[in-house]
Parts: structure tokens; C-alpha cells; sequence
């Protein structure tokens, strides 16, 4: 991270860290991921000094995909080209072999409902409801849980927009009503010409 644009304070606190594992929980599955290519691609390959290739294990860095999970992705997201593209790369990430002792393992469909601690008031343990996301793409639970052990938790889940006057706004969502190449649509799902929507107002929380 030193050669980024993350700040001086942090990086020296980062080298100094003894954490080993990162779980990045998701509540909705890969196909919903809102990451760009460039964006998962740079993190797999972060530390590496020559950039890697695909399917080429990192010695600084693991990152984990449930592999079937990936596959799946991969197949359903076949006539989506951009969407595709991610997906092959999550699944040959889900094959690489382990080289560090480093990782950041994503567990999709799993939502935080509880977190517990110990008695020192140090969180322990994070209470996860198991989801689905229908064909509409709304998540909800299956009423299974699965506890996942950690000890720091960092929130992370986006910001919900606020509607602008003359731009159409998605109030379930959180989100001006877009398509999936960014452009504004009407409610009813028309084109607005020259209008575009970005970052959270254009993905949503």
C-alpha cells in the first residue's frame, strides 16, 4: 500500500498489524457484487511486485472465493459480458492455490444480526443470518445462522442517496434509478439522455 494513495498514518499502523484473516461478509451473492474488475483484480494482486497473472498464487496474499460459488456466478452471468468477465475471474481466484499466510475470504450470502463479546467488552464472535436473493434480486433470510469467530469488525455497507428534484429516484433502493451501464432512466425505464449516476447514488447502500 505505500506505492497508493492511502494515507502515510495508516500504512505505518497496517505494517505494524498482526492481523492475519479478513472476512468480507456479504448479504447478497457474487452476481450483486458491486466491485469492478480492475477493483477485485488489484486486490488480489496486492504486494505482488510484478502484477501476476490469473490463476498465479500470490506469496503476500490470499484471497478466497468459495469455489463452487464462483463457478455458478460464472455460468449464470454468461450473456452479461462485463459482468462476466468478473465472474471468470472470481472463479479462477477460487482455484489458486494457497502461498501466504495472509487472506481475505469473502462469505456472500451472510448478513451480521448479532456480534458478542467477552466480558472485557472485545468483540468475539459475529451472528450471521444466511440468505438468498430471489430472481427480482431481493435478499432475504433462510432463518439459518452461522456464527463466524473474529475479533474486530468493521462497518462497511455505503450510503443511501437523497433524491435530487427532476432526477428519478429509486426509494426502496436508496438510489437513482439506473441500468447497468450508469445511465439515468425514467420510472419507466426510458433513457435520459446525456445523464449518468455513479459511486453510491448509482449502486445504492
Amino acid at each position: 500500500l505505500e506505492g497508493t494513495d492511502c494515507s502515510s498514518y495508516a500504512v505505518h499502523e497496517l505494517l505494524g498489524s498482526a492481523v492475519t484473516n479478513t472476512q468480507v461478509i456479504a448479504r447478497r451473492g457474487p452476481l450483486q457484487a458491486q466491485f469492478t474488475i480492475k477493483e477485485f483484480r488489484e486486490l488480489v494482486n496486492l504486494g505482488r511486485p510484478d502484477g501476476g497473472k490469473p490463476g498465479e498464487p500470490n506469496p503476500w496474499l490470499d484471497v478466497l472465493i468459495p469455489e463452487g460459488l464462483a463457478e455458478e456466478a460464472a455460468i449464470l452471468a454468461a450473456s452479461k459480458r462485463p459482468k462476466k468477465r468478473l465472474m471468470d475471474l472470481l472463479a479462477t481466484t477460487s482455484k489458486q492455490p494457497r502461498a501466504s499466510g495472509r487472506t481475505v475470504e469473502f462469505k456472500f450470502f451472510r448478513v451480521p444480526i448479532e456480534f458478542r463479546g467477552d466480558d472485557d467488552g472485545y468483540v468475539k464472535e459475529a451472528v450471521c443470518a444466511i440468505t438468498q436473493v430471489d430472481d427480482a434480486g431481493n435478499c432475504r433470510n433462510t432463518g439459518q445462522v452461522e456464527v463466524v469467530p473474529c475479533e474486530l469488525v468493521l462497518r462497511s455497507i455505503g450510503y443511501r442517496s437523497c433524491a435530487v428534484e427532476g432526477v428519478p429516484f429509486d426509494e426502496k433502493r436508496g438510489k437513482v434509478h439506473t441500468d447497468s451501464r450508469h445511465r439515468v432512466l425514467t420510472l419507466d425505464g426510458n433513457v435520459l439522455s446525456g445523464m449518468y449516476a455513479t459511486g453510491w447514488a448509482g449502486t445504492g447502500p
